[in-house]
């Protein structure tokens, strides 16, 4: 079920030619957060990290350099994880958001080149 929707997703935004790197679900509880951090795995730095809502309520802040956002189910969001983010689920219901990283072909070839 994930792949067309990684591989729709990416044609209808990214260049051809890339690799999905890394995909997960991730469930964020009723009541629960993610405190305010910044990505710092290399790969991070590569790549689109693409976030897809499957289920969430209004009391969800996904807060990125300070500004919140609420997100759409079925809508896709490019997220910057280079900035500071943190995400508050102040609802009943939990949230659950589906998560890929795409490394585009022109990353791919500078990868290559310096590791040769």
């Amino acid at each position: 079920v994930a792949v067309p929707l990684m591989h729709g997703i990416i044609e209808k935004n990214y260049p051809p030619g890339g690799v999905i790197i890394r995909a997960m679900a991730a469930k964020l509880l009723a009541g629960g957060k993610t405190a305010p951090h910044i990505d710092t795995h290399p790969s991070f730095h590569r790549g689109h990290r693409i976030h897809v809502p499957i289920t969430t309520n209004p009391r969800v802040r996904f807060m990125i350099d300070g500004r919140p956002h609420q997100l759409q189910v079925g809508q896709a969001y490019e997220i910057n994880n280079q900035k500071n983010h943190s995400v508050m689920n102040k609802g009943e219901d939990d949230r659950i958001t589906f998560i890929f990283d795409y490394v585009p072909p022109e990353e791919l070839k500078r990868i290559r080149h310096n590791n040769l």
